[in-house]
């Protein structure tokens, strides 16, 4: 279970740093960064989404 915790928490994280990467790079009008951020938080989301109904 603490596993999973620690999982958890580690998903949340980098989907923080995700989110705060994205917002920089609306300010800043980069077209690229934003694609690539937004695709890696779709794919975090998922996997996020994943994980919490199956741990394992």
């Amino acid at each position: 279970m603490e596993k999973c915790r620690e999982k958890l928490e580690d998903f949340r994280g980098k989907m923080d740093q995700l989110e705060k990467d994205l917002e920089k790079a609306y300010a800043e009008e980069n077209d690229i960064l934003i694609k690539k951020y937004t695709q890696e938080l779709e794919q975090l989301t998922s996997l996020f989404e994943k994980f919490k109904k199956d741990p394992e």
